[in-house]
């Protein structure tokens, strides 16, 4: 820390960043856009840039809005914001512009930085006066510090009274707190309009630390960053790197499974997040042979088939299984390799730093293995929602949290998902999880993929539909998988409409998109007896 002297309680991000940077001064801690910095020159970076910041009148009240591709700009963004204890709104520039202008509109942010390339996403979306950044500068944020201060010169020449010319060497005294707001991210939607989740520094802190103790990860790492920093999965899997010590590279946006492995091989990542082609990234391993030290792959989502996950094992990778939402900062509950084989169908147990309840609509707790909504508490559950006070109030109840994901726990203490409370399909008085019956239907082995939903119907209040993608060359009929339901499951839950289809949506965590199947016409001839 050089020009920059702060009152920051010890329980924030920015006490952990700038304690990382005094322990792991001359480790590498960020390869990206063609820059590579040790921690005592990303922090000496990230104290330049919030003092600029701060003369702009950034403070503790301030949104900073980016919508930045992954990279060096948008890692000193990060870190400046919990420096000074503002707030970063992390955009999703996957987004279309009527949804990023909701979002833009609902948060208002006093400040933007986006990268050149969605210059006309962000006008579209009815944004303005944003500093640009250029992908691939190794200047990052710096590359914008040049609009800053031309910028507080020309106030500066238009006042009255000239100021005397900015010090370098003044110091900036900076109030940050625990409970400060620093990471705001809007859900996805899927029930209805986006909602801003904010998160404090404070509520981070106690994540982190959490995290690193289930993860292992320490300095001698490195994280290979492909998931996005704008979705908490990305964020959180950043985050325990930079706060462990490990070196951190980030690569360009487009990257293919042959680039994946040369960078792997070369920079020595020993873990990164799943990603969709791994399959194919072992397979090419196992042809080229190339000294990996990768040792750990971290995977969102539901289980993933039994041969993938032995063919890690026999490459000596482990792997973190992790259920979260934005709600709660990132990772609820996290399996391991050896426990997701005995437990193929488990989310594993709950973080150390949340206490868990599973209730029934009565919020009354139901005994083991009986399914009912997962409720957690603790100090990194979200501030609430901004702007939406009946929700927040709706959602947390005497500080637990409603996930709105229905479980059930065994006598070991693994949890199960089942499906979204939501989703939860009524017929004939009968509960449905779809959960249940995508798993029988994708164990046909000429089912490539599938789904179920719920629609309205005259004799049962709802009725399954199924959504199904063949495997490349099979032929079944609908007949044929009403068949392996009935074999399988009670004959209440197997499917009443069948829909073949191409591809089940998915968004980029590969969630399936079940809200858009519902909206799909139902026709007569996809009914089954």
């Amino acid at each position: 820390m050089n020009n920059t002297t702060t009152r920051t309680d010890t329980h924030t991000m920015a006490a952990l960043f700038r304690n990382t940077a005094a322990r792991c001064g001359n480790r590498e801690a960020l390869v990206a856009d063609n820059a590579r910095l040790t921690y005592a020159e990303l922090d000496a970076r990230t104290d330049a840039l919030a003092k600029s910041l701060q003369k702009q009148g950034v403070n503790g009240n301030t949104i900073i809005g980016t919508l930045l591709l992954d990279g060096l700009a948008m890692v000193e963004l990060t870190i400046a914001s919990a420096k000074l204890g503002a707030t970063l709104l992390a955009l999703n520039w996957r987004l279309a512009p009527g949804e990023l202008r909701y979002i833009m509109g609902d948060a208002s942010p006093d400040l933007y930085f986006v990268s050149d390339c969605f210059e006309s996403l962000f006008e579209e979306a009815g944004g303005t006066n944003a500093y640009v950044i250029k992908p691939g500068d190794p200047n990052g944020a710096a590359a914008s510090l040049s609009q800053l201060q031309s910028q507080l010169q020309s106030q500066q020449q238009s006042q009255e009274q000239p100021q005397a010319a900015s010090n370098d060497s003044e110091q900036i005294n900076i109030d940050v707190k625990r409970t400060d707001r620093w990471y705001m991210l809007y859900t996805s939607g899927t029930t209805g309009r986006p909602k801003g989740c904010q998160h404090s520094q404070g509520a981070y802190f106690t994540n982190v630390l959490s995290w690193l103790s289930q993860l292992g990860i320490s300095e001698k790492d490195c994280l290979l960053s492909i998931n996005p920093l704008f979705h908490v999965h990305g964020f959180g899997t950043f985050l325990c790197a930079l706060v462990a010590g490990a070196k951190v590279v980030i690569p360009p946006r487009s990257f293919s499974v042959e680039e994946t492995l040369t960078l792997t091989a070369e920079e020595q990542v020993t873990f990164q997040p799943l990603w969709q082609d791994a399959g194919a990234y072992l397979k090419l391993q196992g042809e080229r042979q190339l000294p990996l030290k990768l040792r750990l792959l971290i995977a969102p989502g539901g289980a993933l088939p039994t041969e993938f996950i032995e063919m890690l094992a026999a490459a000596n990778i482990d792997m973190r299984f992790i259920y979260g939402q934005t709600e709660s900062g990132c990772w609820i509950s996290m399996l391991g390799l050896q426990d997701q084989l005995q437990h193929p169908k488990s989310c594993g147990k709950a973080m150390p730093h949340l206490a868990t309840r599973i209730v029934d609509d009565n919020g009354q707790d139901l005994p083991q293995g009986e399914v009912g909504e997962l409720l957690i508490k603790g100090d990194t559950i979200t501030m609430g929602y901004h702007n939406l006070p009946d929700a927040t109030a709706e959602t947390i109840v005497d500080g637990w949290l409603h996930t709105g994901d229905l479980f059930y726990q065994d006598e070991d203490g693994f949890l199960y998902l089942t499906g979204r409370k939501k989703e939860l399909i009524k017929t004939g008085g009968e509960n449905v999880y779809p959960a249940e019956v995508d798993s029988v239907l994708v164990s046909h082995p000429q089912i490539a993929d599938a789904c179920v939903v719920g629609i309205a119907d005259k004799r049962w209040g709802e009725a399954v539909k199924a959504f199904v993608v063949l495997a490349p060359g099979a032929s079944l009929s609908r007949e044929d998988i009403v068949a392996w339901c009935r074999e399988h499951i009670a004959g209440y839950k197997r499917p009443r409409y069948i829909e073949y289809i191409d591809a089940i949506p998915r968004d980029f965590n590969q969630k399936v998109q079940r809200l858009a199947l519902a909206k799909r016409e139902t026709t007569a001839d996809q009914a089954v007896d």
